[in-house]
């Protein structure tokens, strides 16, 4: 395993002291280590002395200190440490030597490529954020950030880091280890004792660098084959980088997998997936340059023959498969190899037996079934019928008939081929009549029986010369007198006319009537009568309405009407609710009064009555 210390010298107030480790993703590790999301050994190392440079046993506040901090990772030390150009970063770690559960508020984690190799102050332009979010620190000794946006580095370039937080809601960061080696200029930071880092600006050059260990994804490099058919667990074998796998998809459809060593892995296409290749580890996903192809199966054809078993010969039409593709006649099912007949030739068939057909691809792809045909062959049969029926007959094969004649009818025999019956028909008339009845309370029909109720499903049956039934149906409707009276009030004007009695006075009065059953039922009428004056004058008529009134008011209807007084019977003028239609009276007492009217120059005298 290949590791690699950076280190810079900054100045900072009261000279802390920080640094940086980065530890190789791609490492070639022992066959016993078991790999993880960042592929090392829990701690990074395997002996802290024997690195260079040399880590240092105390610790410093930073990255995780200041509330925001900058550093660079040079190309040579990328390189150096074996990380591979396209590596997908997906965490970065810290050795913490306290501070378990601190919280980190508004934590935010940017990468970006850069040229540069110093800093003198923040560089905030073309950040890439790999993580943004509150951070509680899970424990002690090395802890993992994982990123929500992988970073992949380019390979020819350095990466800068930059880590900023919000101190308003935390107190001071938890210490981290680092080397002892100095590098000016390859970290800067903001040691602001509150707020959000992440909008302040340098104010320290670092001197030393955290030790740093990423984390990485997987990487492909090729598959073989790119190509297979369908038809079977196809075994595909990717190389590339490969630890710590825990999925693997083929068109986005998971598929299982061997992973032979770190440098080679086996997908078990069960699932006849097509498309890229992702491989998938706790740190990231790789996916493939290049598409697998399941080759699709050929489909065997769809034969143009009925369902077994059939009649008399049958026979399969030429066949004529797409393009790419041909067709054999099997006489084993799934043998892809035996040939009875050319596919093109129509076949008939008239001896019972099993057909298999299977289809072949240009790219040597058989059907993974085949088309099989039960075929068993029938014969039809014969008959005569001689029938004679009444009004109607119902074939065999349900055909109605309503007049005399030479019929044929086809019906399936116990064979399940046609059985062709030849029918000498003879139909005899009869004839059905529907008795309609309307009566009162009982009905004594033609049948003898005295129905009590409406019936609408009696019959009666005579017989005719013929032999043929005439048939009566009754559809009777019962009425039922009524016993009570039925009360009813009219209110009319002048008078009132019902069922051909004209009433002109107030009353109560009392008509019998007859219903469509002939049943009486009496009606007990209470009259209220409303009298219209009509008054002529010399150019037309005035007319007043109701005389008398019960609720005080009075409408009055002509031409060229103008009110002129109201007086009681004393001849005491009143004052009244008016218009030219309308006087109300209905907030003075009951009793008699005068309207003096003036129509078209012509003075009236109105008697009104108000009960």
């Amino acid at each position: 395993m290949k590791t690699i210390i950076f280190k810079s010298i900054m100045v900072v107030f009261m000279f802390f002291k920080l640094s940086f480790q980065v530890q190789a993703q791609f490492a070639t590790l022992p066959s016993n280590v078991v790999f993880n999301s960042w592929l090392s050994n829990p701690f990074g190392h395997v002996n802290p002395t024997t690195l260079f440079p040399t880590p240092s046993n105390s610790a410093q506040m930073i990255p995780l200190s200041d509330v925001k901090y900058n550093y660079i990772l040079t190309l040579n030390d990328l390189l150096n440490a074996g990380i591979l150009p396209n590596a997908v970063i997906s965490s970065i770690g810290y050795n913490f030597f306290s501070g378990y559960g601190l919280p980190y508020p508004d934590l935010t984690i940017s990468l970006k490529h850069t040229n540069a190799n110093t800093l003198n102050t923040f560089d905030n332009n073309n950040l890439t954020l790999v993580y943004s979010g509150n951070f509680n620190l899970p424990g002690i000794g090395w802890q993992q950030i994982p990123f929500t946006n992988s970073f992949t580095w380019n390979g020819t370039q350095n990466i800068l880091v930059s880590i900023c937080w919000n101190r308003s809601f935390a107190a001071w960061g938890a210490p981290v280890s680092h080397s002892d080696t100095y590098l000016l200029g390859r970290g800067i930071c903001n040691q602001a004792q509150s707020g959000n880092g992440c909008n302040l600006i340098a104010n320290s050059q670092s001197t030393l660098v955290p030790i740093t260990r990423f984390g990485f994804g997987p990487i492909i490099n090729s598959i073989n084959p790119q190509s297979a058919c369908n038809d079977q667990n196809t075994l595909i074998t990717l190389n590339g980088y490969f630890v710590g796998i825990n999925s693997v998809t083929i068109g986005g459809n998971p598929v299982p997998f061997t992973l032979i060593n770190q440098n080679e892995l086996v997908i078990n296409n069960n699932s006849s997936s097509s498309g890229l290749i992702s491989v998938t580890n706790s740190a990231g996903t790789a996916v493939s340059q290049v598409s697998f192809n399941s080759i699709p199966l050929p489909n065997p054809p769809s034969l143009p023959v009925s369902n077994s078993p059939q009649c008399s010969t049958v026979i399969i039409y030429p066949l004529t498969p797409p393009n790419g593709v041909e067709y054999y006649w099997q006489d084993i099912v799934n043998n892809g190899t035996s040939t009875i007949t050319n596919s093109l030739n129509p076949i008939s068939i008239s001896n019972s037996g099993t057909y298999y057909i299977r289809a072949l691809n240009t790219s040597g792809c058989w059907s993974s079934n085949s088309t099989n045909i039960d075929i068993t062959v029938l014969n039809p049969s014969n008959s005569s019928l001689s029938v004679s029926e009444c009004g109607s007959y119902f074939a065999p094969n349900g055909t109605q008939y309503t007049s005399s004649g030479q019929y044929q009818s086809i019906i399936p025999n116990a064979a399940g081929c046609d059985s062709t019956i030849n029918i000498n028909l003879t139909i005899n008339p009869e004839f059905s009549v529907t008795d309609t009845v309307f009566a009162c309370q009982n009905y004594t029909w033609i049948d003898g029986v005295t129905y009590n109720a409406s019936n609408y499903s009696a019959s009666y049956t005579l017989a005719t010369s013929s032999g043929c039934d005439s048939i009566i149906y009754l559809n009777l409707y019962l009425g039922q007198p009524s016993l009570d009276t039925t009360f009813i009030q009219i209110s009319a004007i002048n008078s009132y006319e019902l069922n051909g009695s004209i009433y002109t006075e107030n009353g109560q009065y009392y008509q019998t009537i007859t219903d469509q059953f002939g049943c009486d039922s009496t009606i007990s009428i209470e009259l209220f009568l409303e009298y219209l004056t009509t008054i002529e004058t010399e150019k037309g008529s005035v007319r007043i309405y109701p005389i008398p009134s019960n609720d005080g008011i009075f409408y009055i209807s002509g031409e060229g009407i103008n009110i002129i007084s109201l007086t009681d019977i004393l001849g005491n003028n009143i004052d009244f609710r008016r218009s030219n239609d309308t006087v109300n009276l209905c907030n003075y007492s009951k009793g008699t009064y005068f309207l003096h009217l003036k129509v078209n120059e012509q003075i009236i005298l109105l008697k009104l009555i108000y009960l």
